[in-house]
């Protein structure tokens, strides 16, 4: 006697501007030692490095993945911060002279320094694009090319990445 399948009853969610988030274990900030489970929205890099898009084998991944991951950092530093009322590191108002720029702030100039100068100008913009600005490739490959990106403009694309990310890696 044979059993009939059930399909389960795919279940649709309410659409939501909220990102796709997944929990991990982090380093509390507050109590030395401890771990804590936060939400994380994964960004293009984190799914790159899933599919090991940066290199052949999980070593050049893992180099390949520390190298977009500083440069994602240090664009986020420079770029990224709005600041606000207690932002003390800008300088506001009248009065005394301004105590000049961070330290991180001067670590990441430094870096996206590095970039420009190590680089090819075609890998730099695909790395531009991919880590910092969090396009995937085959968009990337449509802005660079100007056109429908090519099967050949995407593995050229990936390949600019990936040699791009290795020359920095071994920079740093």
């Amino acid at each position: 006697m044979q059993t009939a399948k059930r399909k389960r009853k795919r279940v649709e969610l309410p659409p939501t501007a909220r990102p796709v988030t997944e929990r991990v274990a982090v380093s509390s900030p507050t109590v030395p030692g401890a771990r804590e489970e936060v939400d994380h929205v994964p960004n293009v890099i984190d799914r790159m490095r899933a599919r090991r898009q940066f290199g052949k084998t999980q070593a050049e991944n893992e180099f390949a993945y520390r190298a977009a991951d500083r440069i994602r950092r240090a664009h986020e530093t420079l770029h990224g911060a709005v600041g606000g009322v207690m932002d003390f590191d800008r300088a506001r108002g009248a009065g005394a002279a301004s105590m000049g720029p961070s330290e991180s702030y001067l670590q990441a100039a430094e870096t996206m320094r590095d970039v420009r100068h190590a680089l090819y100008p075609l890998d730099r913009r695909v790395i531009e694009l991919c880590v910092c600005e969090g396009y995937m490739i085959e968009q990337a490959a449509s802005i660079i090319k100007r056109r429908t990106s090519s099967r050949a403009d995407r593995e050229e694309m990936g390949r600019c990445l990936r040699q791009g990310l290795q020359i920095l890696a071994l920079r740093w």
